[in-house]
């Protein structure tokens, strides 16, 4: 480089470092016009960063090659932890480019690119990116927007907005592509789904019909488009059924892809928010929209304003879309019994034995092959018949600590839990396991003495949760019934309203 002259890059370089310590200048605008006079021969096209260069010759459809001579670019230094899943790779670090100049290579032809990424509001510190593609005058027809580029920049934001292993997830604003809950679909298989079978046939052939039969949806004028709520308390599967059918829409032949919302909560207004969702999934179909815990996302300040996306005058063709809720009942009836908004409710209720029986021999079919615990047939009926009113989540956390402390104890060098032997009865009154049309011939197995156990503390943690909550059994400090003193209060509420209306008029 010959000393005291000035390369291009070092004039775009220094009046970025100029520009950004003054606040409040349209910074993109700015950095175009430095590179227009820096680069005379170019021509300079400003690209958002949806367009997705970066990510695009990272998967190998592009090159480009960071320019770091003299430590001209601006770069956050982060360490990326290995996935817990492995025991070889120990991480590494990668550079989060803020401000960067790259060479850049796509179907033999040539460009330079500048990323830069910048504060825009300094008191919720939102920031912006975008790329500006400079491509050589000469290569031109005089075209101000070269082919080109045009060409480089649809293809990249196409591939960028295509799934490649990903399922999107609105969250704070913005749509993002999680790798991470893409391998948590796949692990939901239709198979690990314990549910009563008529319902469960029910779903599946309301979700997937609903994508089979556009031909005669279209064929009766029928509106494509169609909305189901599951409903029921929490611990009960509606999440791992809403995760088996994400599953089973993306390994179709024709993959249909999921939208996912977490939350309507950002900087703006959440009418705001529920626009850019319903706008996304429009340009997205066919496709599954997914909003879980409904009746926290739709309040009755956006309610009505969600109701018109869900069924107003915007085209919803090809858009399926389900709505979870633990409280049915907090949701308004405009939402649940209207037709054309959620044409079918799934209540995801307690299981019934049966439901049980069919969860214990699931676990049953997960550990027969390990040569370390006993799991008789028939001992499915057993633990059914102890585990009354407990949800599947109850009864996932009754097998899943009860294989823990059998591992446990034997890592200790003892032959099994302690306490196995102080349990002579159940909560509900069923004794030594001696339960109403059960085998007694499973005492001698430890995993029914362990179950046995873990749903004896399970029980008694759920009766001190509804003394707790149960009005009519919470005490307070002085040991009075809590309920009896709200109803005191109301009733000298009611004595006071009443003398004061008396005096009132006169009497």
């Amino acid at each position: 480089m010959v000393q005291g002259a000035m390369t291009s890059s070092h004039r775009a370089w220094n009046d970025w470092q100029s520009h950004v310590v003054e606040p409040h200048k349209d910074t993109c605008f700015a950095i175009l016009t430095s590179l227009r006079q820096s680069y005379p021969g170019h021509v300079v096209t400003v690209a958002p960063d949806k367009t997705g260069l970066t990510k695009f010759a990272e998967a190998g459809h592009a090159k480009a090659v960071l320019d770091e001579e003299d430590e001209r670019f601006y770069f956050w230094r982060t360490y990326v932890p290995a996935d817990r899943r492995s025991s070889v790779d120990s991480g590494k670090l990668s550079d989060e480019v803020k401000f960067g100049k790259s060479a850049y290579h796509w179907d033999g032809h040539d460009f330079i690119v500048y990323y830069a990424d910048f504060i825009v509001d300094y008191v919720f510190e939102r920031r912006q990116q975008y790329y500006f593609i400079l491509y050589d005058r000469s290569k031109t027809s005089g075209e101000i927007r070269p082919k080109a580029v045009d060409d480089l920049i649809a293809t990249s934001t196409k591939w960028n907005e295509d799934l490649h292993d990903e399922i999107w997830m609105y969250d704070r604003e913005s749509w993002t592509k999680e790798k991470k809950l893409f391998r948590s679909v796949q692990q939901a298989k239709w198979d690990d789904v314990v549910l009563d079978p008529s319902m469960k046939k029910d779903l599946i052939d309301d979700v997937e019909g609903f994508f089979n039969n556009e031909a005669e949806y279209r064929e009766f004028s029928v509106p494509f488009k169609r909305g189901v709520i599951l409903h029921g308390p929490p611990g009960n599967g509606k999440s791992l059924c809403i995760k088996a059918l994400m599953n089973s829409l993306l390994t179709r032949p024709e993959p249909i892809p999921t939208l996912y919302v977490k939350s309507f909560q950002g900087c703006h207004e959440e009418w705001y928010n529920i626009r850019e969702v319903f706008e996304k999934a429009r340009n997205t179909t066919p496709c599954l929209l997914i909003f879980e815990d409904l009746d926290s996302m739709v309040t009755e300040k956006v309610r009505s304003f969600f109701l018109n996306e869900v069924d107003g005058l915007e085209d919803n063709d090809g858009l399926m879309i389900i709505g979870s809720t633990n409280y049915l009942e907090k949701l308004d009836p405009s939402i649940t019994k209207r037709p054309s908004r959620f044409d079918r409710k799934f209540h995801f209720s307690l299981p019934g034995r049966s439901e049980r029986v069919l969860y214990a021999e699931y676990w049953r079919g997960k550990l027969a092959k390990n040569q370390n615990i006993e799991f008789p047939e028939g001992l499915a009926e057993a633990i059914a018949s102890i585990t009354d009113g407990f949800s599947f989540a109850y009864m996932k956390e009754v097998f899943i600590t009860s294989l823990l402390s059998i591992v446990g104890a034997r890592r200790m060098g003892a032959e099994e839990p302690e306490g196995l032997d102080e349990v002579n009865g159940d909560v509900d009154g069923k004794v030594n396991g001696h339960v109403e049309g059960a085998s007694n011939d499973y005492q001698d197995v430890l995993l029914w003495r362990t179950v046995r156990k873990q749903v004896n503390i399970l029980r008694r943690e759920m009766k001190e949760a509804d003394e707790g909550t149960d009005g009519n059994k919470a005490k307070d400090a002085d040991g009075n019934s809590k309920n009896e003193e709200e109803e005191s209060v109301k009733a000298l509420v009611k004595n006071f309203a009443s003398l004061l209306a008396k005096y009132s008029v006169g009497e």
